[in-house]
């Protein structure tokens, strides 16, 4: 089973959007990096294209990203399959809200691969903010589900 957990921090005093930039580049964790709509080389770059969009729709406040981990069950067994599919799912947001994406292996006995997801809040179309509600992410679900051939649980 595929675990799809959505995590958000609206507190704006601990830079959350920089922070996950820079953690998505961080070269000690990550295996493969990507980004739509962003630069997939910089996380400075990446962080001020995405507030460049909140700024132009006027949307600076409130929850500056919305930060999406899949963790792959152990049927993931190596880096290549996890990275293909991180890309995958990362695609699914493309369309509308830049992001960037990172595939990571954990460091257990049990080590399986798991992606970090970020996505600003902001859709770049029109101006729109993310909605993170039950429906709107089971149909993330589903098509992680289809990405991996696996069954997904959602968690906030």
């Amino acid at each position: 089973m595929v675990i799809v957990k959505v995590i958000k921090n609206s507190n704006p005093e601990n830079n959350y959007l920089m922070y996950s930039c820079e953690y998505v580049f961080n070269p000690e964790k990550a295996i493969d990096t990507g980004g739509y709509g962003v630069s997939s080389y910089n996380a400075h770059d990446a962080y001020n294209q995405m507030v460049l969009t909140k700024k132009y729709f006027n949307k600076t406040s409130g929850n500056p990203l919305v930060h999406i981990v899949i963790s792959y069950d152990k049927s993931v067994n190596d880096a290549q399959t996890a990275c293909q599919m991180s890309k995958q799912c990362a695609s699914y947001y493309a369309d509308n809200y830049q992001l960037l994406y990172c595939t990571h292996e954990k460091e257990r006995e049990n080590s399986n691969y798991h992606t970090h997801i970020i996505v600003n809040s902001v859709n770049y179309n029109n101006g729109l903010m993310f909605n993170s509600n039950i429906p709107n992410m089971n149909q993330f679900c589903d098509y992680v589900s289809n990405v991996t051939g696996q069954k997904t649980k959602l968690y906030f």
